[in-house]
């Protein structure tokens, strides 16, 4: 009788120190995943969320902070992982998610379409626009207006790309994408710059090298980003993106660090 009190006993005990263990709570499953994204830790992050959402007990508001950061994770994969990425994405788009949330997934959404290669620029001006509807006048709304600008310029829609831009440069005066956004406005064509050198000799050597391929090229000055003067070279001129595109991609194999830039009249 006493060892059946006894084991009876025992097994309350261990019940009770079972129930006092810390369980895991919803908001550190999400907590984890935002702070492993923060971290650069882009898979655990995408697991943390994962685990989040699985449980029964989310709400809807918190499932849609759950898609946005697992499908954030995911685009941080890379280009191949796109498409996954998009599915969490748009998922909060059709979710009754807050327009800050819906902001930061129409901005991620133009992103991809702005990296992926397929240049559709229509579907960036799309998610973008969106996204300025409701983005605070903080990052990111700095590196949308740069990059809708620059996919209406892809377009050739020179005149409303300087709107946006000078937009860019007003709300965003000490960013980083502002002073890009200055250098564009007033450009209406394509060049192909071969390469920007501090050295003028080098550049001369750089343009003989496009002459001898039987093209024209220039040495203009560029300032770089920290302030210094280079020497640019350029050959081409384009009005049509894909035109660009095409005398780049004929000019990389001898020229590799070949880049598409702008330019005025």
């Amino acid at each position: 009788m006493k060892t059946i009190v006894t084991s009876y006993v025992l097994v309350i005990l261990v019940g009770l120190l079972g129930a006092c263990q810390p369980q895991e709570s919803k908001p550190s499953f999400l907590d984890k995943a935002q702070a492993a994204y923060d971290e650069g830790r882009y898979d655990l992050a995408r697991q943390y969320a994962t685990l989040f959402m699985a449980r029964a007990d989310v709400k809807p508001n918190e499932r849609c902070e759950g898609l946005y950061l697992r499908g954030s994770a995911i685009r941080e994969f890379g280009a191949s992982f796109y498409g996954q990425a998009r599915v969490d994405l748009q998922a909060v788009l059709v979710r009754q998610c807050t327009p800050e949330l819906a902001g930061l997934a129409q901005t991620a959404l133009g992103h991809m379409a702005f990296e992926d290669g397929r240049h559709d620029y229509a579907a960036c001006e799309e998610y973008y626009r969106e996204a300025l509807a409701v983005l605070k006048k903080e990052p990111p709304r700095d590196a949308v207006l740069y990059r809708l600008g620059v996919s209406l310029q892809r377009m050739g829609r020179w005149s409303e790309a300087d709107e946006v831009f000078e937009r860019c440069r007003k709300e965003f005066r000490e960013s980083l994408y502002a002073q890009r956004a200055a250098d564009r406005i007033g450009s209406r064509r394509f060049v192909i710059q071969i390469g920007a050198f501090a050295s003028q000799s080098h550049a001369g050597n750089e343009v003989r090298r496009v002459q001898d391929s039987g093209r024209t090229a220039g040495v203009v000055l560029v300032r770089d980003e920290s302030g210094g003067m280079l020497h640019a070279v350029r050959t081409g001129s384009f009005t049509v993106y894909a035109g660009a595109l095409r005398e780049q991609a004929a000019l990389q194999q001898a020229f590799p660090d070949a880049m598409i830039v702008t330019a005025p009249y």
